[in-house]
């Protein structure tokens, strides 16, 4: 015997499994998206490697956060990756531009980095801020997990600012001692 079920219920149950279902294949989707992006511009792994730990640190960052904050996600909420990994990758993505650039021209490690920081930090750090604000306005929404997703989405993408600015050099040092990686 077959016993359906119809209504609310079995609606969202039925929701909350694509959704679920959705998240696990936009992570890492995101992921190798941004991986081929990266890798058609610059041909680098290391740096690669180096900005993936730094966007995936951002998410884990901002879940912890929203957890403590809100002590429950939303499902919805939990998808933020996808869009931290969208935004992050184009911080490391113009902060590497410049550095290669500066590396090109002969520049020393040191010197590439202070002048890759110099041009794109402040922009980076301005375009962190302006996006996150515009997540916050997510909080005006009548939906709490809207608003969580803009909570999360706005922490997330100032650490990714924060995080590209400092820690993907640190990460990508490797790749400095040799162009032909």
């Amino acid at each position: 015997p077959e016993i359906l079920a119809t209504g609310r219920t079995a609606y969202v149950g039925e929701l909350s499994l694509v959704m679920r279902r959705d998240i696990v294949s936009t992570i890492p989707g995101s992921l190798l998206f941004v991986m081929f992006v990266f890798w058609i511009g610059f041909r680098r792994v290391r740096p690669l490697i180096s900005l993936i730990h730094v966007l995936l640190l951002a998410c884990l960052i901002s879940v912890a956060v929203g957890a403590l904050l809100f002590r429950e996600l939303n499902m919805i909420t939990i998808g933020l990756c996808s869009i931290l990994i969208g935004v992050g990758e184009d911080f490391g993505m113009m902060l590497y531009g410049i550095y290669q650039s500066e590396r090109d021209a002969g520049h020393d490690h040191e010197t590439a980095i202070s002048a890759a920081i110099r041009h794109h930090g402040s922009a980076i750090a301005f375009g962190a801020l302006t996006t996150a604000a515009a997540f916050l306005c997510l909080l005006l929404s009548e939906t709490a997990a809207y608003a969580q997703l803009g909570v999360l989405i706005a922490v997330g993408i100032i650490l990714s600012g924060i995080l590209t600015c400092s820690v993907f050099f640190l990460l990508a040092r490797s790749a400095a001692v040799s162009l032909t990686n």
